[in-house]
């Protein structure tokens, strides 16, 4: 079900991180208002040595 928006992810990032593991990243947002799929950026924050609201914002 995930897998497609892991995909759309991982392109957006030039495939440096593979969708199997955004996938895995991927959680159900605590109020379901708040969309289907949450994913946490502070994974991809470390990698890229970047703040995770610069990660989200791109």
């Amino acid at each position: 079900m995930n897998k497609p928006i892991a995909e759309l992810i991982s392109t957006a990032l030039n495939n440096e991180m593979p969708a199997s593991e955004i996938e895995k990243l991927m959680e159900k947002p605590k109020l379901m208002e708040l969309g289907d799929v949450a994913f946490p950026c502070f994974t991809l924050a470390k990698k890229f040595k970047k703040s995770p609201q610069v990660i989200a914002s791109k």
